[in-house]
């Protein structure tokens, strides 16, 4: 039984270290889509940047990675928003909000609850031919987001 507990506990681990990179792994070799990932060593060098009205100080604790995504052409964007809207079905991720700009610009932020207070945030951002897409994983609320914009 003992074992068993270790094999699931170790499972588990697994899994969500894959949900964790999850966008990189399905996009990062799309052609015409430029990847970036940045690890929870990396965020915690972040507060000793210049990172303008942000300020980082206050989240970077709680960040575990960080995830971008950038469409170079109008067929990689189409590409990119099929494949996450499909990500965002299958995972269940709730939009919490959406701006559209002159009808064809839009932006939503996406949230899914990993649980134990880990929460995944997407940035959805752009029109058809350009298209950004941002994750941020961690223990942060909706307040730690925008916490790091009061400076």
């Amino acid at each position: 039984m003992k074992r068993f507990i270790i094999a699931l506990a170790l499972l588990v681990s697994t899994v969500a270290s894959f949900a964790q990179r999850e966008f990189i792994n399905h996009f990062g070799n799309v052609d015409g889509i430029t990847s970036i990932y940045v690890s929870k060593t990396m965020i915690r060098l972040l507060p000793k940047l210049d990172a303008g009205n942000m300020d980082l100080k206050k989240i970077s604790q709680k960040l575990e990675s960080v995830q971008i995504l950038t469409s170079e052409s109008t067929k990689a964007a189409s590409r990119l928003r099929k494949g996450c809207q499909e990500l965002f079905k299958r995972d269940s991720y709730e939009p919490l909000m959406e701006v559209k700009e002159s009808g064809k610009d839009s932006a939503t932020i996406y949230l899914r609850e990993l649980g134990k207070g880990r929460n995944s945030y997407v940035i959805f951002a752009g029109d058809d031919a350009d298209l950004s897409v941002i994750v941020i994983t961690g223990t942060i609320s909706v307040e730690d987001i925008q916490s790091i914009t009061e400076k």
